[in-house]
């Protein structure tokens, strides 16, 4: 069974670095797009990743993610392709002179135009592989279906973070409408935190339809759940073109 490699856009933040520490410790290989390499090491140094996993089976490409031979680069692979592809682009909440959309971000299109960068790429690709694209999104983006998120968090994502939201929608539509050829998951997380993980065995586990409703969950623990359920799994995946809300 050959070894499987995992591309990686915005690897720099908690939740998809979480999944690039486990993957490469695990023994497969990721390709990792990121506009500061040094950063992007110094991180998983600090997760005590060993030396022979940076070495050997870590492959960074500097570039941004809406560059689309950058991103071709890393899809592509050298000609070899990639298994699945994880994207935890992010940005950093700003506050903004609006009291209808008090935050926005300091790169407001980020998720909306990364996700179209990537998905560009895709459906040029002249590969044969088609990989499984793995979007991490959070709780309280669609304004259908039934509602994932306690009653309580209505004012943050009804209000705070409308304008923020806007964009993460944007992201979500493109994915649904395109439907790459390898299919999608979204992986829709509660408000995040920095705390160390609990483990996969308290994560719950929700659907569009029947969602779970919590308060928060770590980054490190998204993290964990996309390797385990998504990274690790060699079968197609169970939750293929779906839509998961994961929180503890």
């Amino acid at each position: 069974m050959s070894i499987r490699t995992i591309a990686f856009f915005g690897a720099t933040g908690g939740c998809a670095n979480s999944c690039l520490y486990k993957t490469i410790e695990q023994g497969m290989n990721a390709i990792v797009l990121a506009r500061s390499p040094e950063k992007l090491k110094g991180q998983l140094e600090g997760r005590k990743t060993s030396r022979e996993a940076i070495e050997q089976r870590l492959e960074i490409v500097e570039g941004d993610v809406r560059d689309v031979k950058a991103v071709g680069k890393v899809l592509e692979n050298n000609g070899r392709g990639v298994d699945i592809v994880i994207s935890g682009i992010g940005g950093v909440p700003t506050p903004q002179f609006s009291l209808m959309r008090p935050l926005t971000m300091t790169d407001p299109n980020i998720w909306g135009d990364a996700i179209d960068c990537i998905l560009s790429v895709m459906a040029h690709s002249t590969l044969t592989k088609h990989p499984l694209l793995v979007v991490i999104s959070g709780n309280g983006v669609r304004n259908d279906g039934p509602r994932d998120y306690p009653l309580m968090l209505t004012p943050l994502y009804r209000w705070l973070l409308t304008d923020i939201y806007d964009d993460k929608r944007r992201m979500e539509a493109s994915l649904t409408k395109t439907r790459p050829a390898g299919g999608f998951v979204i992986v829709r997380a509660s408000p995040l935190t920095d705390g160390t993980s609990k483990g996969l065995e308290v994560i719950q586990k929700g659907t569009m339809q029947q969602p779970v409703l919590g308060y928060s969950i770590s980054r490190d623990d998204v993290g964990l759940w996309i390797f385990e359920n998504l990274v690790r799994q060699q079968e197609p995946s169970a939750f293929l073109n779906d839509e998961i809300s994961i929180t503890y």
